[in-house]
Parts: C-alpha cells; structure tokens; sequence
C-alpha cells in the first residue's frame, strides 16, 4: 500500500518539486536545464508576477469566506437534523442531495440558474421587485467570485453538516438531562454544553473542508474558465503547465500552492421552518435542472418550473450526437476499479496500522495523511510524467493510477479506526487455529466491517465518478473522456450559443445515480463517520 501510495503521490510531488528549479518545457520534457530559484524568485518570478499574487488572493478569499459560511450553516442544519423528529430520514436524505451531485454538474446547473438572460434567479428576483435590471452574476467581476462561493456553499454544507452531527451524536444524553432538570435555558445548554464538547469535531471539519477549498478547481474552471478575477492558485498551475506547457513555471507555482496548503494544516414552528428551507434549498437546483431537461429549445427562456410541453429531445440528442454512453461506461470502470483497487489495499494496511504494534506506526498514519494534503494540480507535472512513461496517457489506467491518490489515504485513515475496536479475541483465536492475515481480514473481519467498508466504498465512488482535473488533463479523445468532462465540453451546433438543455439533461443522468445511492446508504454513512469518531 505505501509503495502504491509514493507511486501515485509522492513520487509526482517530488518531481513537481524537481521541475520547479528547471526550464522544462511540456512540448520537450527530456530537455531543459537547471535555473535554481528563477522560477520563484527570478526577474519573471513568481514572487513578482501580479497573476500569481491575484490568484493566491482569490483562493484565501474564496476558502476563507466559503469555510466560514458552511461552517455555520452546517453547524445550524446539523442541530436541526439532530432533533427528534419523524423527518429526520427526510431531511437528512434532502441534506445530502447536494454533495452527492458531481462539482461539474453543479457549477453547470447554477451556471444555467444565474444565467443574466434566462436564468430563474435573476427572474424571481426581477419578480419580487429586489433587482429592477438582469445581473451577470458570474460575468461581472465585483460578484463572480461570490456567486462562486455561494454555489460552494449549497454544495459542499452538508459535507460540514455530516461531520458535525457525528459530533452532536456523540454527546451523552445525560448532559441534556441534568441540564432539563436544572431547567437551564436552551441558549445556555448551545453554548455551555454542546458547544465545547462538539468543537474538537468542528475544528477537523473546518481543516479538512479548509484544505479542500484551497486547492478549489473545478468549481471555479468551469463557472469562469480562466477569468482573472476568479481564478484560484489550482487554476493558475494548471494554466501554466497545460495552456501554455511551461513546466517549471507551472510546477513552481504547485509547489507554493502545495506549502501553503501544508501551512494551514499545520421550537416546532421554527423547526418546519427551518426544516423546509433545508429541503428547497438542497432540492431545488436539482429539480430545475430536470425541469430544464425536458423543454424545447424555446421552452428554456421561460423560467417556469413544469414545463408546458415536456420532451424527452435533449436526452435522445445527448446520446445521438454525443458518445455520453461510452463516457458514462468510462467514469463506471474508472470509478469501479479505483473503489476496488482502494479496498483492497486499505484493508490490509488498516489490519498492519490498527491491529499489529511496530516501530513507526504513527508516522505511516501522518505520512498517509500527509498524502491528503497534496492539491491535485501540485503533482500533476510528475503524474504526467508518469503516465507517459506507463504509456497511459489517453487511457482510463492513467485515471485509475491518478484517482488513487485521492481515494487511497482517506479509505485507510476510515478503515483504520474501525479495525481498532474489532474484539482482539477474534485475532487471538484466528491466531490459535493457523489462520493467515489474508483469510484473517477477508474471511473474518471483512464481515464485521462489512457496512463501514460499503459506506467508505461509496464515498471513494463518489469522489473517483466527481473527478475532473485528472480526467481533463490525462485524457485526449472523446471516447476516453469520464462524464464531468464530457459535460464540461459539450458543444452546440452554433459557437453563438451554450445547449442548456443537452447539459441539464447530461447533469440529470449523471446526477440521480449518486442520489440514489447516498439515500439508499445514507443511515450507514451516518453511523459509520460517527462509530469510527468513537475511539479514533
């Protein structure tokens, strides 16, 4: 497992950071020469190039005030999922809708919703008298950046949401009853109870969703492309080492994106209330996205959300005009072998780190951890590298290596901590009968992991099937494309205008599987972030 995880993490990264003392140039990698630190500190540096600094600012402003909004809007909706209440599966299912849509499929959806023209948002708003002119809100430059964090906001919140209400749930009852019988205001309880005993578990999700939001791409690459007043430092080094192939710039600009990364590490009416803003806002971008799906082409400049004559036309032209059916298989084979591949491996390095005492055991775990921390775009000059030695690029088997990196250090962090509180007696008695450590994790303890491998598997999924930058990078042609690239790239018939309708279609088909699947698993996601919180 480790050699895997240095093949797909460290080695890029090392290479990355090899590359940004170089002159390398995509179109010629073999040949380049040594200019130490001109790329950081030279007359054309980084350290004095405006774009950079621009870019450094939009992506603190961007994690900053995205972070700190998800934050207590997770921490509101968790408090009102944690209540009793026969909703709770409804909420909780509404809750998770948007994290399980793909980030492309959002960005597309919101892209469509904000659209100046015929966008439902600047409708409603006109409607209701708030606005009296249509707004670009992701063409003018003092509120594309926001509307971008309040897209972020809808999408990644529950994320904030399911980690602090495994806290909440973690919180003996017996507080809240000593508190009841005292009768102790509600405010009070909030703030002298659940506060400080939840906070060790919103202080990790805010680092974890921090470090996410720093190395923000897709989000931003397919709302704005390359607009100077959104880009983030991921789509600056991607800019420089795809668009305009310098591999030492690029990888310089990876390496102070991957250190500044590493940096940060280092009542019942007012329930409903609450409770039916939660469920509309989570659903809503969905359903008008499906609503926009089944009208004609004059049907979509009409914000209405039953559409007056439905049609099933942009689904057949999706699979007529574009091969999305062999995309669609490549994001399944991808996502597959990458959940499988994941699996296997955490399993056996979770029984070595969690059950079998040896020297250095904690620092493999903060070396796997270590390996979260890397932006994606911080390795991409050394996994390019890589998959052209394997003669991967333009195949699924480089997404397959790629995806590892993201998947690999978080099913094994998971499955660690359940591994810990499996009974030791089973170990001993497996041990007294001869058994071996293959048949001892898959024939024993797989069983008994059974659901927090499920829940673990389809998280790896989700993430693997939400994968752009790797997929837009290492692949060429459309029949190896994975679907947020092939949505990210569909084109109309006219370059004068974007097939809105072809793309919510494209979002539905992606979308509703993963739904489906984080509703169906939803209860087993739940317990199990919250059982592996026990004793981790």
């Amino acid at each position: 497992m480790l050699a895997v995880l240095a093949a797909v993490a460290g080695w890029p990264l090392l290479r990355t950071m090899f590359f940004s003392l170089t002159d390398a140039h995509l179109s010629q990698p073999a040949r380049w020469q040594f200019i130490w630190l001109e790329n950081y500190i030279g007359q054309y540096g980084l350290l004095l190039d405006r774009d950079w600094w621009g870019a450094v600012g939009n992506t603190l402003a961007f994690a900053s005030l995205s972070v700190a909004l998800e934050t207590l809007l997770g921490l509101s909706v968790a408090l009102l999922i944690n209540q009793p209440s026969r909703a709770r599966t409804l909420l909780r299912a509404a809750m998770l809708v948007p994290w399980a849509i793909p980030t492309v499929v959002s960005a597309k959806m919101w892209s469509w919703m904000l659209h100046d023209q015929f966008g439902v948002v600047n409708h409603y708003l006109l409607q209701w008298g708030w606005i009296h002119a249509p707004i670009a809100w992701t063409a003018d430059p003092s509120l594309s950046l926001f509307a971008i964090v309040l897209v972020d906001v809808w999408k990644t919140t529950p994320f904030m949401a399911l980690l602090i209400l495994a806290a909440l749930q973690m919180v003996p009852a017996d507080c809240y009853e000593a508190a009841r019988v005292d009768g102790v205001p509600a405010f009070t309880v909030f703030r002298r109870i659940t506060l400080p005993l939840i906070s060790p578990g919103i202080a990790v999700a805010v680092v974890f969703r921090m470090l996410d939001a720093l190395r923000v791409f897709d989000l931003i690459y397919v709302m704005t492309s390359n607009s100077r007043d959104t880009r983030s430092m991921s789509v600056f080094v991607r800019e420089q080492l795809i668009d305009f192939q310098q591999t030492g710039y690029g990888s310089a600009a990876a390496t102070l994106l991957f250190f500044t990364i590493a940096a940060v590490t280092i009542r019942r009416l007012g329930y409903i209330a609450a409770a039916s803003l939660l469920v509309f806002v989570s659903v809503f971008p969905l359903l008008y996205a499906i609503s926009s799906s089944l009208k004609t082409r004059t049907g979509l400049f009409s914000p209405e959300l039953i559409p007056a004559r439905p049609t099933l036309a942009n689904y057949v032209s999706l699979f007529r005009e574009q091969p999305f059916a062999h995309n669609l298989l490549n994001s399944l084979l991808v996502a597959g072998g990458v959940v499988a591949l994941s699996l296997v491996l955490s399993l056996m390095a979770a029984w070595a780190l969690g059950r079998v005492q040896f020297r250095g055991r904690g620092a493999l775990l903060m070396t796997i951890l270590a390996a979260s921390m890397f932006p994606q775009v911080a390795v991409l000059s050394g996994m390019f590298e890589l998959v052209r030695w394997l003669g991967l690029y333009d195949h699924l088997g480089a997404l397959l290596i790629a995806d590892l990196m993201l998947t690999l250090p978080f099913t094994v962090w998971v499955l660690v901590t359940f591994m810990r509180q499996l009974p030791k007696e089973l170990e001993e008695a497996a041990a007294m009968d001869g058994v071996g450590p293959l048949t001892l994790v898959f024939r024993i303890f797989m069983p008994l992991l059974w659901p927090a491998v499920v829940a673990t598997g389809l998280l790896a999924f989700i993430a693997a099937w939400n994968e752009f930058l790797f997929a837009l990078t290492f692949t060429l042609s459309t029949e190896q494309r994975t679907v947020p690239v092939a949505i990210a790239l569909i084109s109309a018939p006219s370059s004068f205008e974007l097939p809105w309708g072809a793309l919510m279609a494209a979002s539905v088909i992606v979308t509703l599987p993963l739904v489906l699947l984080v509703l169906a698993f939803q209860r087993l996601i739940v317990s199990g972030l919250t059982q592996g919180a026990v004793k981790g």
